[in-house]
């Protein structure tokens, strides 16, 4: 991105698809599919940007199925740190 630009010369312009936090996943993805936008951003129903969703992450769940998630989506992960021989 050319920092030098002002944001009105690359930001989407009017009108702004979004959804509100708790769509489905089947709502998010027909939304992005309806209006041909790689990313949806998710608002708290005042306006307040809380999230965003894009296409990436319906491909990654389709490639990872067993990926272990927490209730709100995000990946869980684990490591495990050995401190002998």
């Amino acid at each position: 991105v050319d920092q030098s630009k002002p944001v009105s010369e690359v930001m989407t312009k009017a009108p702004l698809i979004t959804a509100q936090e708790g769509v489905s996943a089947e709502a998010a993805l027909g939304l992005l599919r309806r209006h041909k936008i790689e990313k949806l951003p998710i608002d708290d129903g005042h306006g307040k940007l809380t999230g965003l969703i894009t296409v990436k992450d319906f491909v990654k769940t389709e490639q990872f199925p067993l990926a272990t998630k927490d209730s709100d989506g995000r990946l869980l992960v684990g490591a495990a740190v050995g401190v002998g021989d």
